[in-house]
């Protein structure tokens, strides 16, 4: 059957690469909840995907452009092209890097368009006038947007001058029941953390705006601190990237060998959540963070800074504490806190559970997705419909066609 034979929507989801990252989680999440026989998706990188691809669980077609580094002519008219042969009933991009591929969609088929606005550059942590040009620009092109954040509502609206209606937010969902709290298990060897040890642990791209130096500075003066007792407590990085060489160099230059492990990127995260008695996310800037939603979900404590829309996670001096970007002493004083009082971090890691499961479940993120998707194609006199029903249920499957 040819694709626009579908009586189904058709959705493509256009990114910059699909990689390992929130962004990417996120529309993990998005396409393995929504049912298959109400809405098709596909997936176009505009460079490539890493097998991270297959954490999706039901069929959707995935097609790299293979784009060259700055402006890609070629890439351009690929895109174009392949809008014309696919004839999407709506192309969804996410962030910058994408955003500019709404006007060649618009040129071949002029299909309904929507656009997600998910975290921070570190090129553009203060909204540089350069970026919000361009996004003012394209902005003609797009009938739609997403914010994933109150904060990125803001400066959509007031600083980018996208009209409010234009505008929805939706926040990001967690699996409850796959990040749950559960025993401590045994991961590393009893001579390098034994069960007597506080462990601190991050999850994350090794990123300059994900700053786990932040973490490391102060991980370092917390051992130095004579009150956090520094032979018993370790810290675990989740994660891989571009920093890493450079983040393992601080490690060995202050001979922190033996406290810090580097584990790379993992498959189970819940499970080595539970492995740690205190989350911490020390980034720059961020939109909606799924690591923070799933360290809550797993029932722990949350350390972050107060950038973009992590202050709309956690709830500070309940779910667990905001500090100050950049500020390494305040980063110390408070995983200190954690340390010396484990009744204020029990009391903050059940808080944090709660908080998950009663506001940032995947059925509220998708049924909102849901219903977002059904006004814009209503928008559309001549467009495919999504059923009225809530589109919420989980799909099992395991074909992934990758072109």
């Amino acid at each position: 059957m040819e694709r626009n034979e579908d009586a189904r929507p058709l959705i493509m989801h256009v990114v910059y690469r699909f990689y390992a990252g929130g962004l990417e989680n996120g529309l993990v999440n998005i396409i393995n909840q929504m049912p298959t026989e109400a809405v098709r998706h596909v997936i176009v990188c505009l460079t490539d995907h890493d097998d991270f691809i297959e954490r999706i669980k039901v069929p959707v077609e995935v097609i790299d452009l293979h784009k060259k580094a700055g402006f890609d002519w070629g890439c351009s008219y690929r895109f174009f092209k392949l809008v014309r042969q696919i004839r999407p009933d709506i192309v969804h991009s996410r962030n910058l890097a994408a955003l500019e591929y709404q006007l060649p969609a618009w040129l071949a088929t002029r299909p309904l368009s929507c656009h997600g606005e998910h975290g921070w550059d570190v090129s553009d942590l203060t909204g540089r006038l350069k970026y919000r040009l361009i996004r003012r620009f394209y902005s003609y092109w797009v009938d739609a947007y997403i914010a994933l954040s109150k904060h990125t509502y803001q400066y959509l609206v007031e600083r980018v001058n996208i009209p409010p209606a234009k505008v929805m937010q939706i926040c990001n969902g967690v699996n409850t029941d796959v990040f749950s709290p559960a025993g401590k298990p045994n991961l590393l060897p009893p001579d390098q953390v034994d069960q007597d040890c506080f462990v601190i642990g991050t999850v994350g791209r090794l990123a300059q705006v994900k700053n786990q130096l932040l973490l490391l500075q102060a991980f370092a003066s917390l051992l130095d601190n004579p009150a956090g007792d520094g032979k018993k407590v370790r810290l675990l990085i989740i994660g891989s990237g571009e920093c890493e060489p450079s983040l393992k160099q601080f490690v060995r230059e202050h001979h922190l060998e033996q406290f810090v492990f580097f584990m790379g990127q993992q498959e189970d995260i819940n499970k080595w959540l539970q492995y740690m008695d205190l989350f911490v996310l020390p980034s720059l800037a961020e939109g909606i963070c799924n690591t923070i939603l799933e360290a809550m979900a797993a029932g722990k404590a949350v350390i972050a800074t107060d950038v973009g829309g992590n202050g709309e996670l956690v709830v500070d001096g309940e779910t667990g504490t905001l500090v100050e970007s950049q500020n390494c002493a305040e980063l110390e004083r408070a995983m200190l806190a954690y340390l010396l009082r484990p009744a204020m971090l029990a009391k903050h890691a059940q808080a944090a559970r709660e908080r998950a499961v009663a506001e940032f479940s995947l059925p509220v993120m998708v049924g909102k997705y849901s219903r977002f998707y059904r006004d814009l194609l209503a928008q559309h006199p001549h467009a495919k419909r999504l059923p009225s029903d809530d589109l919420t249920d989980v799909n099992n499957g395991s074909n992934i066609q990758h072109k």
